[in-house]
């Protein structure tokens, strides 16, 4: 059963749970067919939110993996109705708007890994899939990491506080990785500075020798950067301090690599570079899984690890809380805004036709 028929049948298993607003969804910026769904009312969401306080909470990964397909989409978009009734952000919005993003967020399967939580969930309960990104992107054979706590500790008062998304050490030095969803105009400065502090951090006051590890700054951006030359099929971008005319590497204190997830469209062999392959993942696992070649068979237990129906209802909630951005919300509302106008439109039209008739005319 495709997606979207298997979404409308879940809708329509829950007819006989919820009081149904009969008013009818033609959202046409979802990007499928969900003309046949309706809005869950606010009695369901207020009786999801009894049933979870009365569970605390807690369901097992594996009475999630139990649920069908239909019951599982249910699930996550009724954790999405509930969060956005008790949202302030949506307080404006119309039940065509609401029923429109809830649908939007709840139907994806699989995590989305450019949303900040997404990917700090994967990788932090996954320590041996983020050493397989780290050896890929750093052409490494790291075998561990110890994760670091990722807020760094302010040296002055003044100090910027910083937040990393993950922060990890290995034998040979440490390595930052962030994940950056949409484009800043500092960006390079952000991570030049976060990579300044952590080597800065190294030496202690009563050192008496300037003795330093490698740091690597590793950026995974959802967007491309501007590049002088660059070819175009080049998705992964290493920086180091050298001579200008040699080229002799200053060292090795400091280096950034830049992984542009956008530039994967371009590459004629993603199925021959394992780093094209964590590019498709990141933009689209839904698709990465149904197209994957035998090359790809090490990133089973990835499929795995990204179900939304491995994760507990705190972290569900704590997922599509993190999704519910004011610009991801954005077009669904505008969506809606032209939806009612063409509903207010067309019942003009009808109406005006009518008493022209009626008159005659």
């Amino acid at each position: 059963m495709e997606t979207s028929e298997t979404n409308k049948a879940a809708r329509c298993k829950a007819d006989g749970q919820t009081t149904i607003n009969p008013k009818t969804i033609e959202q046409e910026t979802v990007g499928r067919d969900l003309s046949d769904r309706r809005n869950i009312g606010q009695d369901d969401v207020d009786q999801e939110t009894a049933d979870l306080e009365a569970t605390d909470g807690q369901k097992t990964a594996d009475r999630l993996a139990e649920l069908s397909e239909e019951e599982q989409y249910l699930k996550r978009y009724r954790h999405c109705r509930r969060l956005i009734e008790g949202d302030g952000r949506f307080v404006g919005m119309s039940e065509e708007e609401k029923d429109a993003y809830a649908q939007h967020l709840a139907t994806p399967e699989y995590l989305d890994l450019t949303c900040d939580w997404a990917f700090k969930y994967l990788f932090q309960n996954h320590p041996d899939l983020l050493v397989r990104l780290l050896n890929d992107i750093l052409q490494e054979d790291i075998t561990s990491v110890e994760f670091r706590n990722t807020e760094l500790t302010d040296v002055s008062p003044h100090d910027k506080r910083i937040l990393f998304d993950l922060l990890c050490q290995t034998p040979k030095g440490t390595i930052l990785v962030e994940m950056q969803k949409a484009s800043r105009f500092d960006q390079r400065d952000r991570l030049f500075y976060y990579g300044s502090r952590l080597v800065m951090r190294q030496v202690k006051r009563g050192d008496e020798d300037y003795v330093l590890s490698s740091v690597k700054v590793i950026c995974i951006m959802n967007y491309e950067d501007e590049h002088t030359n660059s070819p175009d099929d080049k998705i992964l971008y290493h920086y180091r301090t050298q001579e200008i005319e040699t080229g002799e590497p200053f060292g090795c204190q400091l280096s950034f690599f830049l992984l542009e997830l956008p530039r994967v469209m371009r590459y004629t062999d993603e199925y021959e570079s394992p780093i094209a392959a964590w590019c498709r993942i990141f933009r689209n696992f839904a698709i990465f899984a149904k197209s994957r070649s035998e090359k790809d068979a090490r990133f089973s237990k990835l499929e795995r690890a990204m179900r939304v129906s491995g994760l507990d209802d705190n972290e569900i909630d704590d997922y599509f809380s993190d999704m519910m951005t004011e610009k991801e919300m954005r077009p669904y509302i505008k969506g809606a805004e032209q939806q009612g106008y063409r509903k207010g439109f067309g019942a003009g039209v009808e109406q005006g036709m009518a008493e022209g008739i009626e008159k005659g005319i």
